[in-house]
């Protein structure tokens, strides 16, 4: 809570005027400037997501969805060798851009729906606006790969990317650790920034941080595997 120096009313940690006589109690934002708050998610995350839940206006959300969506709905046609049930490289790629952006909104949409509601669970008051925001530009790393790592993926592997016959380590074995491991450290670093972005819209210790996160979690990949397992099943 934040004890207004006027009025000494209690406020919510991240309200900028006091909900009682309405003066300022933190510095007002506006705008959100994407690079900016982009390199420092990356250079000091506690801040940037303080910056971010706190600003008036959160631009660049959606954008910021649509292209995490676009790299995590690649990496799920690598997952389920997509180039099984397409007729070429092409196709896939259309396919991922075309369904991709509004995956990735509708997703990290969800996942925000679930952390305000279980953080509310624990007795947190989070605002959905503000936990959106802060979950888009927690995705940074997943942009990252949809922008860097997998167009090297595409050019190295081609339709092999998403096959198992042959599978891409069995026509080139280092690239394919490399860039798996490359991959699979900037997913790792999305879920650490969301930890961080949930602590920090919450106000907790890291033990209740870290169950609303793991519960947030655990339920979107519940959802992923039971999806996976029925197209997986009907094809």
């Amino acid at each position: 809570m934040i004890v207004c120096s006027i009025c000494h009313t209690n406020n919510h940690h991240l309200a900028v005027t006091c909900s009682s006589c309405g003066g300022y109690l933190q510095t007002r934002v506006d705008t959100l400037d994407l690079f900016s708050t982009a390199w420092r998610v990356i250079e000091r995350p506690f801040k940037a997501f303080h910056t971010i839940a706190i600003a008036r206006h959160k631009n660049y959300v959606l954008l910021l969805s649509a292209l995490a969506g676009l790299a995590i709905v690649f990496t799920l046609f690598w997952a389920i060798t997509a180039a099984r049930y397409a007729e070429s490289t092409l196709n896939i790629l259309i396919a991922g851009f075309v369904v991709g952006p509004l995956f990735g909104i509708v997703l990290l949409l969800f996942l925000s729906i679930l952390i305000v509601t279980i953080a509310r669970v624990f007795g947190f008051h989070t605002r959905m606006k503000g936990t959106f925001a802060v979950v888009a530009y927690a995705s940074i790393p997943w942009v990252f790969i949809g922008l860097f790592i997998f167009p090297v993926e595409v050019l190295t592997f081609g339709t092999y990317l998403f096959s198992n016959n042959p599978s891409p380590y069995t026509i080139k074995p280092l690239s394919f650790i490399v860039l798996l491991i490359l991959h699979g450290t900037f997913a790792l670093w999305n879920l650490l920034l969301l930890l961080v972005g949930i602590r920090v819209l919450c106000d907790a210790s890291w033990q209740k941080a870290i169950a609303i996160w793991s519960i947030s979690i655990a339920i979107i990949c519940g959802i992923f595997y039971g999806t996976l397992q029925l197209l997986l099943v009907a094809r």
